[in-house]
């Protein structure tokens, strides 16, 4: 647990831990507390969630935090900012979600209000958003007492049913200068661009993971490989060669008692360091999807770091059931429907080919195809990337 800490005037609000979880519980199991969900939680959906926050907090540094009342030291609810998806991208949400008998006494809006202030001032964000149903006035009012503004509709698919939802947002008071997008063209691969995209992959990727890199021999075998979907394999052409690459493949999410679900994945999406932070890997990705889409696929798997990727609209792929292919839960495994509801109860153990399993030393074989580069360890990208691939966890 953190030492992180919000007060307001009645209030302070914390990290959960596991010894908050019989006060979550009787917060998720209250029927009219979960009336957005359409039902009261499980013990194990509660200890699901609780997961969830603890290992948003761990990834983004914040997430859904325990609420407690200072005068009696009571967790009575939970409040914080958490990414969700809408439409086709994903915004920063504050949520709450307190007891029952602690509505009706402006905890939730003071929880709010400084949450929202925590993302203004201590993230940079440039504006908060809230999705509530449109049935849901309640929580309407607090989004409306935080100074939240109605922006967008959409009906949003849950549990086999489309719920009507509205989306609140409101623009930081702070104005902050943008950065200057690369003029970029986003083409198909062509076969000349080969050797140019392994050189930049292994650019992007030198020490990112690990000491070196193994992403330039991956690329090099998914050009031939049957699982490349040739249509999705992808550059950005710069006004001073390639920029970026991205190469989408063939993937399944294997079920017990349905047919395999064909879903797409991709391989390495490599940057030029020099390009990075300038939206070269965004567009990409929205190329890739919108491609994607127009081919009929519906769904999209990943493998990556949720802190970035969930720009792109990817969600932890535990929210649809589903595991990597050893049956695990994995904070690292991300999942975008290019289809609404095209997930929905959809489960399964995702598999990849076999090409994405690359052996060191092949890999070290093959970089001596390029010029000599020293190899650094303990690099902060190495262990945030040792993190996300230790957090796993066994499906209940």
């Amino acid at each position: 647990m953190s030492d992180f800490r919000l007060e307001t005037g009645r209030l302070l609000l914390r990290e959960m831990t596991q010894a908050d979880y019989p006060a979550l519980a009787a917060i998720l199991r209250d029927p009219q507390v979960m009336y957005a969900y359409e039902h009261a939680f499980s013990p194990g959906e509660t200890q699901a969630w609780l997961d969830r926050q603890r290992d948003r907090y761990a990834l983004y540094g914040h997430g859904l935090w325990a609420v407690v009342l200072k005068e009696t030291g009571r967790m009575i609810g939970q409040c914080g900012l958490t990414w969700q998806v809408w439409r086709d991208s994903t915004v920063l949400e504050v949520g709450y979600h307190l007891r029952r008998d602690c509505w009706g006494r402006g905890y939730a809006t003071e929880a709010a209000r400084a949450c929202i202030r925590y993302a203004f001032e201590a993230l940079g964000a440039p504006r908060v958003h809230t999705i509530i149903r449109d049935t849901n006035l309640a929580s309407q009012a607090v989004a409306r007492r935080c100074g939240l503004k109605v922006s967008d509709r959409w009906v949003k698919h849950y549990r086999g049913m489309e719920m009507h939802h509205l989306l609140f947002r409101l623009d930081s008071p702070v104005s902050r200068p943008q950065k200057q997008p690369l003029l970029l063209t986003v083409r198909q691969a062509r076969p000349g661009d080969r050797e140019e995209v392994e050189c930049l992959t292994r650019e992007a990727f030198w020490d990112v993971h690990r000491p070196g890199c193994s992403e330039p021999l991956l690329v090099h075998r998914l050009w031939t490989s049957p699982a490349l979907v040739p249509e999705l394999a992808l550059v950005a052409q710069g006004e001073q060669g390639l920029a970026g690459s991205i190469l989408f493949t063939r993937a399944a999410l294997l079920r017990e008692e349905a047919p395999p679900l064909p879903v797409l994945s991709f391989g390495p999406l490599a940057v030029l360091p020099a390009c990075q932070g300038k939206g070269v890997g965004q567009a990409l990705i929205a190329r890739g999807k919108a491609a994607a889409r127009a081919m009929g696929y519906d769904a999209i798997v990943i493998f990556g770091d949720p802190d970035y990727y969930r720009r792109a609209g990817f969600i932890p792929a535990e929210m649809y059931g589903i595991t990597d292919s050893r049956g695990l839960y994995a904070a690292a495994l991300l999942a975008c429907e290019l289809v609404p509801g095209a997930l929905d109860g959809c489960g399964g153990r995702f598999v990849r080919d076999p090409v994405f399993e690359t052996d060191p030393a092949e890999a070290a074989a093959f970089d001596r195809r390029f010029p000599p580069r020293t190899a650094h360890a303990g690099l902060p990208s190495q262990r945030r990337f040792e993190m996300l691939a230790s957090m796993k966890r066994p499906r209940p």
